[in-house]
């Protein structure tokens, strides 16, 4: 039995994909989310929780992680919120990987009810924030050692991994190149491409030039910066409620997708309109920002909300088009593929940027009305989503990540309400190409074992036929030689 396991340290949500891979060749593909929330505490502390919770013998092993590795535990997730910890700043930066890598393990163990880890084959791939990556080495060496034995809600685990093999750590992003180049190698051939991932800490960007890699940013200019900054502007407003807002917001946007039809081109018979800014006094998630019952009150409170969610939306967006451009200059990208949590509350930045539109259909009802089209309509119909205007050096061919979300979506069975909620859809898209990434290196050492075993194999027989064909005397003389 094997288990293959990709594990995304993200800082706001820890994703886990994974696949259990019996001899039978039967697969079970699962995924898992927790809370980034990791702590030390002490192991008193832990024992004396579970004896005042009835209910701990059979709760869930993801709502309740903790380890304990050389004498020292960690709580994790929902578990680390309800000891009411507060997360450790690790002054190793690998560490909150480390053990976050050992817990998603010990989860999958336990929730799948395997316990003869001796006889199971482990191959991981781990995603380490940027600002963890630096360390890559010291966590392989780590891994390796503290896998050998550990303990998950107090069971033993003891992990079986190949050296040098079944250990990946990749920089949060790589998994989506890796994606991407799964699904479009021949777009990376002689073309310099852009990979941006736009996530809730930070916004990625990577450059590829005839497949290879070249070089990376990743500066803290995600979502949670917008919420920075509307949040030191308004004392009414709370982060968890205000990024529930701007989901609403964009939902009820892409329910009624219409396009500006001044703004709607014309090519090959089809066509394509950039996407709508947010119109924040137009929205109707946006009068939820207040609880005022009085209606002049509550009129004044919205009217004031809005005004900063406009100006700070276009200082923000004006931080993110400045990154494009120095990141991804038109006149030298050939694409730029996007993916992330982020993409559609920036998505007018990002067409702007690379020139390119969306496609459109004229509606139906009414002539003068375009809607945009959805991503897989565009592809059943044997075209790119976007269409690029101008020269080659006037824009940057963008392509999206609708393909791999529809195959974490279908692999991994994503359950609708993790989708509406949490976006795992669109998050998972990392861990997807990290896994692939995995599945390929286990088939290439699979491929070492059997080249190795037919270059033994050849030896063996050509030193058996030696010795047919070779006088005895001459025979021993050589065996005496040796």
């Amino acid at each position: 039995m094997k288990l293959f396991i990709s594990v995304d340290c993200g800082s706001s949500l820890t994703k886990i994909l994974y696949r259990i891979s019996k001899k039978s060749n039967e697969n079970y593909d699962g995924y898992l989310a927790q809370k980034p929330l990791i702590e030390e505490v002490l192991a008193q502390r832990i024992e004396d929780f579970l004896n005042f919770r009835a209910d701990s013998e059979v709760a869930d092993p993801n709502k309740q992680a903790y380890i304990t590795v050389e004498k020292r535990s960690f709580v994790l997730g929902e578990f680390a919120e309800q000891l009411h910890v507060e997360e450790t700043d690790f002054d190793k930066k690998y560490e909150n990987g480390l053990y976050k890598t050992l817990a998603a393990i010990g989860v999958v163990l336990e929730k799948h009810q395997i316990t003869k880890t001796d006889e199971l084959e482990v191959w991981v791939s781990v995603l380490l924030p940027w600002n963890e990556s630096r360390d890559k080495e010291i966590f392989k060496e780590r891994f390796y050692k503290l896998s050998k034995s550990y303990k998950f809600r107090g069971q033993t685990i003891k992990l079986k991994l190949i050296p040098e093999w079944s250990l990946v750590v990749m920089t949060e992003g790589m998994g989506i190149a890796a994606g991407f180049m799964l699904e479009n190698m021949s777009l990376f051939k002689d073309k310099k491409v852009g990979i941006a991932m736009f996530g809730y800490r930070n916004i990625t960007g990577l450059t590829f030039e005839n497949t290879y890699y070249k070089n990376g940013t990743s500066p803290k200019l995600g979502m949670s910066k917008f919420l920075d900054w509307v949040i030191e502007r308004s004392s009414a407003l709370e982060r968890h409620s205000l990024l529930k807002i701007i989901n609403k917001s964009i939902q009820e946007i892409e329910i009624d997708k219409y396009a500006i039809a001044d703004h709607v081109i014309e090519h090959d018979g089809r066509h394509y309109a950039m996407s709508s800014f947010l119109e924040w006094d137009k929205l109707k998630a946006v009068q939820n920002l207040t609880s005022t019952v009085d209606p002049k009150l509550r009129e004044r409170e919205i009217k004031d909300q809005t005004k900063i969610l406009e100006t700070v939306s276009r200082e923000y967006r004006a931080r993110v088009r400045k990154w494009l451009q120095k990141t991804f200059p038109v006149e030298e990208f050939d694409y730029l593929f996007v993916s992330g949590g982020s993409v559609k509350f920036l998505r007018t930045e990002i067409e702007a940027h690379c020139n390119c539109y969306l496609m459109v259909d004229r509606d139906a009802d009414d002539g003068s009305k375009y809607r945009f089209v959805e991503n897989s309509q565009a592809d059943a119909r044997g075209a790119n989503e976007y269409f690029a205007m101008g020269d080659s050096d006037e824009h940057i061919q963008l392509i999206g990540d609708r393909l791999l979300i529809d195959k974490v979506e279908s692999i991994y069975r994503i359950r609708d309400n993790d989708i509406e909620k949490m976006a795992l859809n669109i998050r998972l898209v990392d861990n997807y190409g990290a896994m692939e990434r995995l599945f390929s290196k286990e088939r290439k050492y699979q491929a070492k074992l059997r080249s190795d075993r037919a270059s033994k194999g050849g030896k063996a027989a050509q030193a058996a036929r030696q010795k047919k064909d070779t006088p005895q005397t001459e025979s021993v003389e050589l065996g005496s030689g040796i």
